[in-house]
């Protein structure tokens, strides 16, 4: 049975992945996807929106991610760690540097 905290886990992470798609899909301004959402402004404002939700997800997932060891693949886990840990690390910095 798989506990609360670990669906969880995998909500935020699927809520992440899903928004970055979405968000990718707008990037790429088609006038269609521009048209269904009433204009290029306003596909400029999901996008965004897009952006926040997709960062909450990935830091919903990363804190309740468990210790290294639970997944099939060990490497590949510890390097995916590291690679949080580096990303969670940088993100004051990219913040800052937005401005």
């Amino acid at each position: 049975m798989v506990t609360p905290p670990i669906r969880l886990q995998q909500a935020g992470a699927a809520i992440s992945m899903t928004s970055m798609a979405i968000s990718l899909i707008l990037s790429a301004r088609w006038r269609l996807v521009d048209s269904i959402l009433g204009g290029p402004d306003k596909s400029y404002v999901a996008q965004r929106w897009l952006g926040f939700i997709a960062l909450s997800g990935a830091l919903l997932h990363w804190a309740l991610a468990s210790s290294v060891g639970s997944g099939v693949l060990t490497l590949l886990a510890e390097s995916g760690e590291n690679v949080g840990v580096l990303a969670v690390g940088a993100l004051p910095w990219t913040l800052s540097s937005a401005r």
